[in-house]
């Protein structure tokens, strides 16, 4: 009997998404349809403008970290690799069929999820800021930009997640580091442990059941 809800492949991000259009884009270009050219043989989209699409997006979203003037230019590049993405998974499907293993090399997610949540994303460090009560500071992480918008398929979820900090007055030494906060949801990434009056370091990593994410980019700070 075939089944009542067969595999396709499907996008899981919106064109307001960049991290998501960012990371299936590459997904696609380095381990999806643009290597599997046997099967895959006349992509609608060439690798060549793919890949010049994809890194404008890419360098348009690093531009755009703490600079508002760069984001116009960052949401074009997503909606223009969005919809590049748009039209490559139109043209896979019917290629694919519903065969799981070729959704697979396509690159783009099946429709059927696996119901283990992937590991955290790498975060984000906007800001960190004196806490409401004293001798206390704050860490603020770039908030996911489809929390709204992306569709509620399990590898999308991050409410499981954890977030761990670590401190250090000397960043390029590895055994400097120590863990002074561990197990609390994003929007509580509060601490007391620093030193005042120089330069602390920190980043902050996220862990679920799958494991434990990459790390945050370090973020200095000088506390009072």
């Amino acid at each position: 009997m075939a089944s009542t809800q067969p595999n396709i492949p499907c996008m899981h991000c919106t064109a307001k998404d960049f991290r998501g259009v960012s990371t299936l884009g590459h997904r696609i270009l380095t381990n999806g349809l643009y290597e599997f050219v046997l099967i895959y043989t006349t992509p609608v989209v060439t690798k060549v403008n793919f890949t010049a699409g994809l890194s404008a997006l890419d360098l348009s979203i690093i531009e755009a970290r703490g600079n508002k003037s760069a984001k116009p230019t960052r949401d074009a590049n997503c909606v223009v690799v969005f919809n590049d993405l748009s039209l490559l998974l139109e043209y896979v499907k019917p290629i694919c069929g519903h065969d799981s293993e070729l959704i697979t090399k396509t690159g783009f997610d099946p429709n059927v999820q696996p119901q283990n949540a992937p590991i955290p994303d790498q975060p984000v460090i906007t800001k960190v800021e004196r806490g409401k009560e004293s001798g206390t500071y704050k860490a603020f992480l770039q908030r996911r930009a489809n929390k709204v918008e992306a569709p509620q398929a399990p590898s999308t979820h991050q409410k499981s997640n954890t977030f761990a900090i670590e401190i250090t007055l000397t960043p390029d030494i590895d055994d400097s580091w120590v863990i002074i906060l561990a197990g609390v949801k994003s929007n509580n990434l509060i601490f007391s442990k620093y030193t005042p009056l120089v330069k602390n370091y920190i980043r902050i990593y996220g862990r679920n059941a799958s494991g434990q994410g990459q790390p945050s980019m370090i973020y200095s700070f000088i506390p009072e």
